[in-house]
């Protein structure tokens, strides 16, 4: 996914570092896996994936429309919407936001394929890459 950093955040209490960032479907927040700290306003493809275990039919729900989502609260809890590409035997979903997919670990009885959910998370991690 192709983002641009709007913001750099380091918690010194945790040595996390993170960033806000921006695309074509909205802003969200997350944490930076680079071997270096993005500049501000610096363009960069990621790879995002959830940090932790999420449950269908709690964290992940059907979505109220078919449009591509990625938004966080003043908690920090990211939602991102999208498109149910596919799920693996291990529980690992992955999401089409755009172009670009999304790695999901879940839990329980997953909704269709192909049908957009809604994902709430406490955290996603971004892997950043050379396209």
């Amino acid at each position: 996914m192709h983002i641009q950093i709007t913001d750099v955040l380091f918690d010194t209490e945790t040595d996390i570092l993170m960033v806000e960032f921006s695309n074509p479907f909205g802003v969200g927040v997350g944490e930076w896996r680079g071997e270096m700290p993005p500049e501000r306003y610096s363009h960069h493809h990621v790879e995002i994936e959830t940090a932790s275990r999420l449950t269908w039919g709690q964290n992940i729900v059907p979505a109220p429309d078919e449009n591509f989502v990625i938004d966080y609260d003043l908690n920090q809890l990211v939602t991102l919407q999208g498109k149910l590409e596919s799920i693996q035997p291990d529980g690992v979903a992955y999401l089409l936001i755009g172009a670009a997919l999304v790695t999901v670990k879940a839990s329980g009885e997953p909704l269709p394929l192909d049908s957009f959910v809604r994902i709430h998370a406490d955290k996603i991690i971004l892997f950043p890459y050379e396209a």
